[in-house]
């Protein structure tokens, strides 16, 4: 039944359209999962994070890794006391990366579910930012990350050292062109926009929703009920 929800929650949330594409990349031994989809006509990626700690968690790209966190385009994020958070970085060496000046990913929903982190993140493929990797048709990207299992980040400057840390070891095209599903094959069963099983406990946990952040050092996403999303994991327990 858990597998079933996961699955049900993953298309209630990011519906697929014919111009998007998809994929994923398991991390951390398999303790972190990434999906992204490509929304090429609207130029917007969407990544959904299930990390199996209930701590802080750095996620982002880079061009060359590992190389001592030379121009990382990264976030920190992570879900506590009840709110989601999240601050655009990028990182110049090994020490804790600056906020960026333009806050250019949004926190769209976080949640802890069963030690798990659950986030889904959004951002354009080219933000203008010259602090940002911009995604085009032929962007290849390493996968990069850091977290804490338990501890999360008080601000964009005040958190614990991380844990565990690593890279893909292989690149990614993230926003790569996207081949438009037969019209005769329903595009919702397609087994390639397939996300990693989630692990979801009780329906309790209260789902968050922001959009863009601003670059102010208390910025979190706000609480919402999302009275639809609770109703419908009742209803399907």
């Amino acid at each position: 039944m858990k597998g079933f929800v996961s699955a049900f929650l993953w298309f209630y949330l990011m519906p697929f359209q014919l111009s998007r594409s998809a994929n994923d990349v398991s991390l951390d031994e398999g303790r972190m999962l990434v999906s992204w989809t490509y929304d090429r006509a609207a130029d917007k990626l969407s990544f959904q994070v299930n990390a199996t700690a209930v701590g802080w968690l750095g996620f982002g790209f880079a061009l060359s890794a590992p190389n001592s966190m030379q121009d990382y385009d990264v976030i920190l994020t992570g879900y506590k006391d009840g709110e989601g958070y999240i601050y655009d970085m990028y990182s110049t060496g090994q020490s804790p990366p600056p906020l960026d000046s333009s806050q250019d990913y949004s926190l769209i929903m976080a949640t802890e579910e069963e030690g798990h982190t659950i986030l889904l993140i959004e951002r354009a493929g080219n933000t203008g930012d010259v602090k940002d990797i911009q995604f085009t048709d032929n962007t290849e990207v390493f996968i990069v990350w850091a977290l804490h299992s338990s501890v999360d980040a008080i601000s964009s400057s005040v958190y614990p050292f991380h844990e565990r840390k690593g890279s893909s070891g292989t690149k990614y095209l993230i926003a790569r062109r996207s081949v438009s599903p037969s019209l005769d094959v329903p595009s919702e069963i397609s087994p390639e926009i397939m996300p990693p099983v989630i692990l979801l406990g009780s329906a309790s946990s209260v789902v968050n929703s922001c959009g863009t952040t601003s670059s102010d050092e208390t910025a979190v996403c706000k609480k919402s009920n999302a009275p639809r999303l609770l109703l419908l994991l009742h209803t399907l327990r």
